[in-house]
């Protein structure tokens, strides 16, 4: 009897230990219905007119919650996370599509796919379609809420290659001022794309070389506005008919134009005239307190003929 009750108490053990190293179960339906219930509720404030980014956040995000876009330092707490999405231009439509929903306890992770059209004052629509995964946890009042989301666009990186050369020794000096353009920058700062709108940061990648056959600088911009990923090819050249440098640029945005850049001392002015939105459009970049590996940057546009707005200022340094 003795050995039977400890063979009993012995089975009593083994099976607690079991139930104890199982851990927490899966996610119920329940748990799952109600993560997509708030997915699908929250697009609603996001495309609304005005979008309620105050709700938005509060209903999708933990009051601790992470964001990690691309390109885009990481914002952490309702008030920053706001702030970002705020300074983006209207969203006129926004999808994501769940393709997974799993976890364990009071945690689950969702991935999934999103599309979203974006209206930027005075330029042609943006649509953007990428991936998104995000760390989903239950809060103490039952309510589940993304503790970290991470999302990134589809869009393939920049496949222009530029021939590169050198600038030639008999080159005119003017022209051989430009030399100090050449190089792989890093650019940061903050950026608007309104006045009544908080500045967020941005961060891009500059690459500059001469091009084949000595004539002329390209540049090619890659990184992150407010907009969504930024690419941008520049080239620069001096008439020495009209002793003036001129400027040709293209964006991703289907922004285009030509300009002038004036040298001053430590001071370089971009002027251009852009086509490619609704309205005349002039945009001025000015590079201060130039030496040849850092300086600073403020970026400012006028539309249809009205005054400079400053649309961005922060700080260049040379990395290469």
């Amino acid at each position: 009897m003795r050995r039977w009750m400890s063979l009993a108490a012995l089975g009593l053990v083994v099976v607690t230990l079991v139930a104890c190293q199982a851990g927490p179960v899966g996610l119920t339906e329940q748990d799952q219905a109600a993560i997509r219930k708030v997915a699908e509720d929250t697009q609603k404030l996001a495309t609304a007119s005005p979008p309620d980014w105050a709700t938005y956040v509060r209903s999708y995000y933990a009051e601790d919650a992470t964001v990690l876009a691309a390109n885009m330092p990481a914002a952490t707490g309702h008030a920053a996370i706001q702030e970002l999405f705020a300074a983006f231009p209207p969203v006129t439509s926004m999808k994501w599509d769940i393709i997974d929903v799993d976890g364990r306890g009071d945690l689950a992770y969702v991935r999934g796919n999103y599309a979203v059209t974006m209206a930027p004052p005075g330029t042609p629509p943006i649509s953007e379609s990428g991936k998104y995964v995000e760390v989903w946890r239950k809060q103490a009042d039952g309510a589940w809420r993304v503790k970290y989301d991470s999302f990134s666009s589809d869009a393939q990186a920049p496949g222009l290659s530029i021939a590169v050369g050198a600038a030639g020794g008999d080159a005119r000096p003017e022209l051989k001022q430009l030399d100090m353009l050449v190089g792989e920058w890093r650019i940061d700062g903050e950026a608007r794309m309104a006045q009544n709108q908080q500045p967020v940061k941005m961060s891009m990648d500059l690459k500059c070389s001469w091009f084949d056959g000595a004539h002329h600088v390209a540049c090619n911009y890659d990184g992150a506005t407010p907009q969504g990923p930024f690419h941008e090819v520049d080239f620069y050249g001096y008439d020495a008919a009209t002793k003036t440098y001129a400027l040709w640029s293209v964006d991703n945005s289907g922004m285009f134009g030509s300009g002038k850049l004036t040298i001053e001392k430590n001071t370089w002015t971009h002027v251009w005239d852009l086509k490619g939105s609704p309205q005349p459009m002039k945009a001025r970049l000015t590079l201060m307190d130039m030496t040849p590996t850092s300086g600073n940057w403020k970026s400012e546009h006028a539309a249809a003929g009205g005054p400079w707005e400053v649309s961005g200022e922060g700080k260049y340094v040379k990395v290469k």
